[in-house]
């Protein structure tokens, strides 16, 4: 029912991690490597029982993403970026909400504990905590922490125009969320995890490899195409926000 499709650049260790910490909770697991050293796609193809997708350079996130996606067949697609490590237990909570929301795109998290040379790993919940709170109509697909409806997401696929076909990071989670609004699918939001999040390892990746991040390129590529803000340009970071726009009408708390 439920296959999970990590996408890596150079995070051979936490991949690792979290493959045996995904195994108890989905069918299937899907790692696309996307032109990791030989070093880093040496370790990965010791992992057992996955599907290794050996891209041998990167073309950037969206194509990284869709080839896991071009090998993936379940009813649910869970999505975890490489320098993520997974919470065991996130998958059962996060496919209890999706089943009871038919208009749901996906439902995912985000409250990351980041590295930053000074958090720990142990830091981050072992397990999903029992207290959560559920919100609609938030304008984010969760690409790096999510559940998603497979048909859909192999439908739509990520986007690949100009420099979203290219290495770089950003914006094609916003991108996608659209895609969804246009399908008349929502994106939802469970607050209360706490994961572990190696800083952006896609960045470090380019700025070691002296390529850019091209990010202000792709918001505006993003903009000049759906005419709207980005999730980043929504303050709903802190559950004070997300209360204050819950009172606005703006996103709404549901009961999970």
């Amino acid at each position: 029912m439920v296959e999970a499709i990590i996408l890596c650049l150079d995070e051979a260790d936490l991949v690792k991690e979290s493959v045996w910490r995904l195994r108890k909770d989905c069918d299937k697991i899907i790692v696309v490597d996307n032109g990791s050293s030989e070093e880093q796609k040496e370790i990965l193809r010791g992992i057992k029982d996955i599907t290794l997708v050996d891209l041998p350079e990167n073309k950037g996130i969206s194509n990284g993403r869709n080839a896991g996606l071009a090998v993936s067949t379940r009813e649910y697609v869970f999505l975890l970026d490489g320098d993520i490590l997974y919470v065991p237990g996130s998958i059962p909570k996060l496919l209890k909400a999706i089943k009871k929301l038919p208009d749901a795109g996906c439902v995912g998290c985000h409250n990351p504990l980041f590295s930053a040379g000074v958090q720990q790993r142990e830091q981050a919940n072992a397990f999903f905590p029992q207290n959560t709170k559920l919100w609609s109509d938030f304008p984010m697909a969760w690409t790096q922490y999510g559940l998603f409806r497979g048909n859909l997401l192999r439908e739509i696929g990520f986007v690949t125009e100009g420099v979203f076909g290219e290495a770089g990071i950003g914006y094609e989670d916003d991108w996608l969320y659209q895609e969804f609004l246009a399908r008349g699918f929502k994106s939802y939001y469970l607050e209360g995890l706490i994961y572990y999040h190696e800083r952006h390892g896609g960045a470090r990746w380019l700025k070691k490899m002296g390529l850019p991040i091209r990010d202000e390129e792709r918001k505006k590529a993003f903009k000049d195409k759906w005419n709207c803000s980005t999730w980043i340009e929504v303050p709903l970071y802190t559950t004070e926000h997300r209360n204050e726009y819950a009172k606005l009408g703006l996103i709404k708390h549901l009961r999970n």
